[in-house]
């Protein structure tokens, strides 16, 4: 293809911070993978995330709500426990019994990762990576949020994600979470980390198979598809889905997805005794925060995540590295 014959320059002026990161055939394939209107609506979306002054997460205020939070958890003395309890991870093992799950593939366990924010805490990539040999799996699935802020570089995430990812041993497949910016597409490609960008893949072979789909972030960037992550998917085949968030859970129960698979709440982060979570940024159900849920048909799972937003502390929400077992019909 001939990158200058579809390239749009004003596309390219859409990300003015991370332009000069990738070449101009690589903003081409990106275009004619995803499709125009999707490449484009996701570059609109960062510019207005990262360039909202009200925007007390996302934009440029000059006094964000972490530092607040942060300064009163000093205040307080309770700001070092915080950061002990974000480096306090936990493996977790969680079994699903799914109707259609193939019986050759029963005990199929999938290594789950999530909202790992690398700058915020970088002592989180060794946890991990120590963790790992004794957590035996056959995939491994990544549902976004690799850098702490939401624009700007993101050349330290990437190189730790390539440390966690060459540690990890077999296939491993991503979505982007809506701290990540879609410029990181052919970095992760690189690393050997595949992004399911409103996309499917078959695992397995034979009757013995499933179909596993991811769309991009549902929370900010509205540029996610089930239908289209699902277009390849043989009738009756059954369909793991990965999300960052779990916004998108009566879609997919309609669509037929037997799992759904996220993360994004942190599961509160910072937590009451008995995990009553202070704030929740998800736009679904409060039970739907953290652990095992059910809609319907469709049984989902939100991570707590291994890493921290915000301020780099954690009470009473442990981060998490979990393990799926999923099991067929006895």
């Amino acid at each position: 293809m001939d990158a200058t014959a579809t390239a749009n320059p004003t596309d390219l002026r859409l990300l003015p911070v991370e332009r000069g990161t990738l070449t101009l055939a690589e903003y081409c394939e990106l275009e004619e993978r995803l499709g125009r209107e999707v490449f484009v609506g996701r570059l609109e979306r960062e510019l207005r995330l990262r360039t909202n002054p009200l925007e007390p997460f996302y934009g440029n205020s000059p006094v964000e709500f972490a530092d607040l939070v942060r300064l009163g958890l000093k205040c307080l003395g309770l700001y070092a426990r915080g950061c002990r309890n974000a480096l306090d991870l936990r493996a977790e093992t969680h079994e699903t019994n799914l109707p259609c799950w193939p019986r050759g593939l029963d005990g199929y366990r999938i290594l789950h990762l999530s909202d790992l924010h690398f700058e915020n805490n970088l002592r989180i990539t060794d946890r991990i990576i120590a963790r790992l040999p004794e957590i035996p799996h056959d995939l491994c699935v990544l549902t976004g949020d690799y850098r702490a802020r939401t624009f700007g570089p993101f050349e330290l995430a990437m190189h730790e994600l390539a440390r966690l990812r060459a540690a990890i041993p077999g296939r491993v497949y991503a979505v982007l979470g809506n701290h990540d910016s879609i410029a990181m597409l052919p970095y992760l490609r690189r690393m050997d980390l595949p992004v399911l960008f409103n996309e499917g893949v078959r695992i397995g072979r034979g009757d013995d198979a499933f179909h596993l789909a991811g769309i991009d972030d549902p929370h900010y960037h509205r540029v996610w598809d089930i239908a289209r992550s699902l277009r390849l998917r043989p009738d009756g085949m059954p369909a793991v889905l990965l999300s960052h968030s779990s916004l998108p859970y009566r879609e997919a129960e309609a669509a037929g997805v037997s799992l759904l698979l996220c993360g994004h709440t942190h599961g509160g982060q910072l937590c009451l005794p008995g995990g009553m979570a202070l704030l929740n940024n998800e736009r679904a159900p409060r039970r739907m925060i953290r652990g095992p849920w059910r809609y319907r048909s469709l049984a989902g799972y939100t991570s707590r995540g291994a890493g921290a937003t915000g301020v780099e502390a954690r009470y009473n929400c442990p981060p998490e590295i979990t393990v799926h077992v999923l099991r067929s019909p006895p």
